[in-house]
């Protein structure tokens, strides 16, 4: 089996092998993606979370084996520096740290280590999911995107739920079909539970439940809205293609 390592601090993943084509997702610097064909300058990939898509050459390197990174980054935008030299790293990548401030990139720099890597998840509870989802408020939405330059809606319930060691699929409705056995009223919803949204039977919209009828997301920016309409802050959009909510109380108790 062959490798695609991510070098790139974001590396877009489009539909066809060319850059004018629609991007679907994105991948992290130190992510291995596996590698499925080639076409002249493009890689086509298979992500962790099953996405499909051809990334550019230029984003990484070809590999026999993964690449084994033993932190991950934790924080909105960082740079590794090394003398005159520095080099990006986003909220969700994946490096070798290999003493408490020296970083080994996959293709060998190495740079000083910035906060924000550790080596384990952070604690899966309803708190901080809340947390760690408000830390990406102001973030602008990317259809697509899933770092800290640019983010849409699920990409943005995957990485939250990502810092804390679980692997949710990378679409909206992937990410109901997902938890489809664990419905719940709108009234019973907690923070941390996760609201779902679609015109007809589709579902096109995410977001992270901050308690009672308010939910964090990512529409234009990442923001906290509301879907009381004595808010605020209340998305009269939102409110009229509201599908269904869902508990994670069955992750946390696991």
């Amino acid at each position: 089996m062959s490798y695609f390592i991510i070098l790139s601090p974001v590396a877009p993943v489009h539909k066809k092998p060319e850059f004018q084509s629609e991007m679907v997702t994105q991948a992290l610097l130190g992510e291995t993606c596996t590698l499925l064909k080639t076409h002249e300058n493009w890689r086509y990939v298979k992500q962790w979370d099953g996405y499909e898509g051809w990334i550019h050459s230029f984003c990484g390197f070809e590999s026999e084996k993964p690449y084994e990174a033993t932190h991950s980054f934790f924080e909105l935008t960082g740079c590794s520096e090394h003398v005159k030299e520095s080099r990006k790293i986003v909220y969700g990548s994946k490096l070798k740290l290999m003493n408490s401030d020296k970083l080994l990139f996959p293709d060998g720099w190495e740079g000083s280590a910035p906060n924000g890597f550790q080596s384990a998840s952070f604690k899966l509870s309803r708190d901080n999911l809340l947390k760690e989802g408000r830390r990406f408020l102001g973030v602008p939405y990317l259809w697509g995107g899933k770092s800290s330059l640019g983010i849409d809606c699920s990409g943005l319930v995957q990485t939250i739920f990502q810092s804390m060691g679980i692997e949710l699929p990378r679409d909206a409705w992937q990410q109901g079909e997902y938890f489809k056995d664990h419905t719940i009223p709108l009234d019973s919803v907690k923070l941390g539970d996760i609201l779902f949204f679609g015109k007809n039977e589709k579902i096109t919209h995410t977001a992270l439940s901050s308690g009672g009828p308010n939910f964090l997301h990512s529409q234009g920016w990442v923001k906290e809205e509301s879907l009381d309409k004595f808010r605020d802050n209340f998305n009269e959009e939102c409110l009229h293609i509201f599908k269904f909510s869902v508990s994670v109380e069955h992750l946390i108790i696991t």
